[in-house]
């Protein structure tokens, strides 16, 4: 579909077909397609790829794990929320900002999956990030909180419930 898409237009530069390729993915979010809007970012992931800025690859790469995740592709969505950190591991003046949420991506996609010791380590690891932005600590840094202390949660009641199971007595 991407190489559709692409061949459909005509492309002078590269900036006319990183620009075609973001108002594509725009369009296609307006009007729900999701599904479809995963080829077309893995397109603007191909096209950043050529540009060696650090920051933009992560952002594409984590803008492709949000894809997958809204989709349930859970494990296409983990691949993508770690290559986002492990990319932005090279950018030479990092953000606390964009690490915390790469980090709480990446813990929201584990959750998903029942992963919850894995979500709270990501999860608590983005709210310290956030938390050197949001200071004091603000509305969005308190939901983030929020959500991190449900993560918790969940993982206490899955260790009790395998306790349970095991014949064990939870603590």
């Amino acid at each position: 579909m991407l190489t559709r898409l692409l061949k459909s237009v005509r492309y002078p530069d590269m900036a006319d077909r990183f620009n075609e390729l973001h108002r594509q993915r725009g369009d296609l979010d307006l009007q729900g397609r999701v599904r479809e809007m995963i080829p077309v970012q893995l397109g603007i992931v191909a096209e950043t790829e050529k540009t060696g800025r650090v920051r933009d690859l992560a952002n594409a790469w984590n803008y492709l794990s949000a894809l997958y995740h809204r989709v349930r592709e859970y494990d296409r969505a983990e691949q993508a929320a770690r290559k986002a950190l492990e990319v932005y591991a090279g950018d030479p003046s990092p953000s606390a900002e964009s690490l915390g949420c790469y980090q709480f991506k990446l813990a929201q996609i584990l959750a998903a999956q029942g992963r919850f010791a894995e979500a709270v380590a990501f999860a608590e690891a983005g709210v310290r990030s956030y938390g050197v932005f949001h200071d004091p600590p603000d509305d969005f840094l308190k939901a983030r909180q929020e959500e991190a202390a449900l993560m918790r949660d969940f993982m206490q009641r899955a260790a009790g419930a395998a306790e349970s199971r095991d014949g064990r007595m939870p603590e």
